[in-house]
Formats: structure tokens, C-alpha cells, sequence
């Protein structure tokens, strides 16, 4: 196995480039902007360019849809421009598990757990592009539980749009997946093994429970608060206007960083019971 070193560089380099421009793009805190660069350069440095280049994709396109119109979805949402960068907290939330299972992978050295590390980012895309892209659509969101309509950005709300853009995610991501898992297998002069043929199913159907996972959650026992001053119902404790909110459902200790690291762990164990399945079955391409 050729050293991972220079992929720790090139790891670092790329983790520092994305975390300036999600900082100058004011989508990224301080602290955030850290977090996004220790998980880029941990995927990098323990597994070398497939997961690091996999997770660098995922990262730019989220960014590039959160940025998409975001002035538009601050005023639907009502934030009215205020900045809604991340904290170390909620990149750690989306982007953490995949950085764990690669120093796991690196540590245990086993095939499934790029599987895992694809579906953990395909629930991640999925949230994002649901919820990011889910806020241009013009009619209202359904609450999962309830099917009443529920402000945008309301955590469990969804609408035919943000699903599209979660499948599209899913698939996308495990596609790629597949396409780099293909590249070193040839440059190395090795089959593709069978459960990885299958990355883009499994990481579709993986990905969705684990967005199913997110809304149902959302929807049922995250923490949800209203601002009695701006009337508005928000998912954190105090509004972007500065005063405490009053909570209103769910549990406190079910934020919403708990609702996406639970749903990335979801997603990754269902995308690796899909593709091993598929795999022992007898269908083929």
C-alpha cells in the first residue's frame, strides 16, 4: 500500500480551501470552518483520495445549495438576512460519522465500511439538499406525521421538491462513489468486488431511510421553540433576534445535530445491508 502522507497534504489543503470559501460565503463560523477541515483531512489521510475526494464533492455541492438563492430562503424562513453560518457543532453532526468511519476503516481494514461511508454521506447530501432546495418551492411543506401544512424550514416538514432533490442526492453521491471505487481498483489492476456494484442502489435506498429517519425525528421529538417577540417558531433556544425562546415540543436533548448524527448512522448501516444483500442475491447488471 503506497504511504498516505501526501494525501494527508493534499487533505489539508483541500480542507483549508473549502473552509475559507464556506467562511468568506458566511456559511461557515470560525469554529465550523475547523471542523469541515479536520473531517477533510481525516478522510484524506486515513483512506487517500477516494474518500477524501467523495466527501470534498459532497462538502461543495451542499455548499453551493445552501448559497443557492439565499436570500430568497432567508425571508421564507424568516431570518431576513441574518447569518446562518455553522458551527463546529453542526458540521461535526453531518460530516463526523463519515470522518469516524474512515479511521475506522483505516484501523480495521474492511471493504464495507466504504459502503458505510457513502451512505452516511448520502443521508447527509439528502438533508441538505432537501431542506436547502425544498425552500423554493412555492407551496407550503407537509408536516410527515400530520400532513398539515408547516412553514418552510419547519424540521420534518417536506414537499415533492425537497424529495426529488434527497433522491437525486442519494443516487448521486453513490454513483460517484461507485466511479471512484472503479478508478483505483483499475489504476491498482483489481476486480471492482460485487457489493460495491451496487454503491448507487444502496446508497439511494440507504440514504432515503436515513432522510426518513431525519423528518420523522424532526417531526416527533426534536426540540422545537417560538419566539413570542418575532412570532416564529425556530429549532434553537434562542431566536436570531437575541431573546430566549419558549419550547413548545420534543425533547431538549434531541437537537437538531442529534436528529442528523442519528440519521447519518442510520443511513450508513441500511446502505451497507442493502448492498450486501444485492450483492449475495442473484441479480446481476
Amino acid at each position: 500500500m503506497s504511504p498516505l502522507w501526501p494525501y494527508a497534504l493534499v487533505g489539508a489543503a483541500t480542507g483549508a480551501a473549502l473552509a475559507w470559501l464556506g467562511g468568506r460565503l458566511v456559511l461557515l463560523t470560525r469554529s465550523g470552518q475547523v471542523a469541515l477541515w479536520l473531517a477533510i483531512l481525516i478522510a484524506f489521510a486515513a483512506e487517500g483520495w477516494v474518500w477524501g475526494a467523495l466527501l470534498t464533492l459532497c462538502v461543495l455541492a451542499s455548499g453551493l445549495a445552501t448559497h443557492f438563492r439565499r436570500p430568497y430562503k432567508a425571508y421564507v424562513t424568516g431570518l431576513y438576512g441574518a447569518q446562518s453560518a455553522q458551527d463546529w457543532l453542526q458540521v461535526a453532526a453531518r460530516f463526523g460519522w463519515p470522518a469516524v468511519l474512515a479511521i475506522l476503516s483505516a484501523a480495521v481494514h474492511r471493504g464495507d465500511y466504504l459502503i458505510a461511508f457513502v451512505g452516511a454521506l448520502a443521508t447527509a447530501s439528502a438533508d441538505i439538499w432537501a431542506t436547502e432546495l425544498g425552500m423554493l418551492y412555492r407551496k407550503d411543506p407537509l408536516l410527515i406525521t400530520t400532513r398539515r401544512p408547516a412553514p418552510h424550514g419547519t424540521p420534518g416538514a417536506v414537499s415533492l421538491m425537497g424529495v426529488t432533490a434527497a433522491v437525486g442526492a442519494t443516487w448521486l453521491v453513490g454513483f460517484v462513489g461507485l466511479v471512484f471505487a472503479s478508478l483505483q481498483s483499475w489504476a491498482a489492476q483489481q476486480g471492482v468486488s460485487r457489493d460495491l456494484l451496487w454503491l448507487p442502489l444502496a446508497a439511494l435506498l440507504g440514504g432515503m431511510v436515513g432522510n426518513l429517519t431525519d423528518s420523522l425525528l424532526g417531526a416527533a421529538a426534536q426540540a422545537y421553540y417560538y419566539c413570542e417577540i418575532c412570532n416564529r417558531y425556530t429549532d434553537q433556544p434562542r431566536h436570531t433576534c437575541g431573546r430566549p425562546t419558549s419550547q413548545v415540543r420534543g425533547w431538549p436533548w434531541m437537537t437538531n445535530e442529534m436528529v442528523d448524527l442519528v440519521s447519518a448512522v442510520v443511513g450508513a448501516a441500511v446502505t451497507v445491508g442493502v448492498a450486501i444483500l444485492l450483492a449475495q442475491s442473484r441479480w446481476t447488471w
